[in-house]
């Protein structure tokens, strides 16, 4: 009964469905995430069923869990597991056998490593938890020579998931630059990230940007629904999910780091609990997010290129403090209630969620406590209004896309607006 009630509000509220409910191994991945911020969670083995009636083929979890690692054996779903923040400086200053331990006692005695996709070290701990930012790397590289032990390091990819405030500048993308306060830390890791092929792994929400800083941030640009396109350096851009992806590639380049993916580890919107929090915005939002995914849309400096993204968030989170929209990010309802319902996402569900040291969940998401620099489209100033667009970066109500840089994507070309999977 529970995954059949939530199966059909997903597939009619998200348009799973609509866009191909049977992965395509050829596309992009899309994956959820999974937390524990609520008093109402249904068991691990109803979730099992649930994503397998979806198809959804990744799971992301923010720290192992016995009895979650069990259910999900064998279920052939694959999970990015989180090792979480409060064990880094064990890890980081202890020998390789101590990472080895940890790994077999916390999740290999659990779990098939044949179904670890990712092994997820820390949650935003560059500028969001920067005490543990010194043990993320030296984490990484005892973590990757006890799989290389295993015989796993090809296997099971390691990285740690950003907060896209990282960025200091974000506006206009070919500007993206990383903090410089941190940009000393970061260049170690992308240096493992490039030698062992792993991804680079970023939160993005548009949300967040978009409400704190609505002067600059036009709700169309948040929602892959703007009829303008920003240009830059021969570039269009209709969308922030797109200007920051393509700002964290500028920003690796810069440091010499060509050539890393981009995993987004998590992204969503919240149905409820403030201004331009609904469930019709969230059904758009997650929705194109969806559907640009399976359709290997990628972005304008890597157009055709699928991005991995996994949506933020299973269930809503009755017990997450902060603002009230903190607890609505669920995709899936657990009642069973109509999908026109307006009330989907009220606090009765259940979710995934943020530990303030344990990275269990949207510790920071772009914008939302990060500074306000205009030169940065996750503090805010994205760019969507026509005050604030330099010569090289103004807007256009008929863009034309270069269909040399789209490949088969002609949509774009006769639409600046994504067509919903959701009619």
């Amino acid at each position: 009964m529970f995954a059949s009630f939530a199966d059909r509000r997903f597939r009619r509220v998200y348009g799973w469905k609509d866009v191909g409910t049977k992965h395509n191994p050829g596309t992009a991945p899309v994956g959820i995430c999974y937390g524990n911020i609520a008093d109402n969670h249904p068991p691990p083995s109803s979730i099992v069923s649930l994503l397998q009636s979806n198809a959804i083929p990744t799971f992301r979890i923010f720290k192992p869990s016995p009895e979650v690692l069990q259910s999900f054996s064998d279920s052939g779903i694959n999970l990015m597991i989180g090792v979480p923040n409060e064990i880094l400086p064990s890890l980081a200053n202890n020998p390789v056998t101590f990472s080895l331990q940890w790994l077999q006692s916390n999740i290999l005695d659990y779990f098939p490593p044949t179904q670890i996709k990712y092994l997820a070290v820390g949650n935003e701990v560059f500028v969001k938890d920067p005490y543990y930012t010194p043990f993320v790397v030296p984490s990484i590289w005892n973590l990757h020579q006890a799989l290389k032990t295993l015989n796993l390091d090809q296997m099971i990819k390691l990285s740690t998931p950003h907060a896209a405030c990282v960025l200091g500048t974000s506006f206009p993308p070919s500007n993206g630059s990383f903090n410089h306060e941190i940009v000393q830390q970061m260049i170690p890791l992308l240096q493992f990230l490039q030698q062992n092929d792993s991804p680079f792994m970023v939160n993005i929400y548009p949300f967040f940007s978009y409400i704190n800083n609505k002067k600059d941030i036009g709700l169309d640009y948040a929602l892959f629904n703007s009829q303008g396109y920003m240009l830059d350096n021969e570039l269009y851009y209709n969308n922030l999910f797109d200007a920051t992806l393509d700002s964290f590639v500028v920003a690796m380049e810069r440091e010499g780091f060509p050539g890393v993916r981009v995993v987004v580890t998590e992204t969503g919107w919240p149905t409820g609990g403030g201004e331009d929090a609904s469930p019709d915005n969230a059904r758009m939002y997650n929705g194109n997010v969806v559907r640009r995914a399976r359709g290997d849309v990628g972005t304008p400096m890597r157009p055709g290129v699928g991005v991995e993204v996994f949506l933020f968030d299973m269930f809503d989170e009755n017990e997450k403090d902060g603002e009230e929209y903190e607890k609505h990010f669920g995709v899936f309802e657990l009642n069973g209630s109509d999908q026109n319902n307006k009330g989907v996402g009220r606090g009765g569900s259940t979710g995934g969620g943020r530990g303030r040291h344990t990275g269990r969940g949207r510790g920071g998401r772009g914008g939302r406590t990060s500074g306000r620099n205009n030169n940065n489209f996750n503090n805010g100033a994205s760019g969507s209004r026509n005050q604030n667009i330099g010569n090289q970066r103004q807007w256009f109500s008929s863009p034309i896309w270069n269909s040399q840089n789209l490949g088969n994507q002609g949509q774009w070309l006769s639409s600046p607006t994504w067509s919903s999977p959701f009619n």
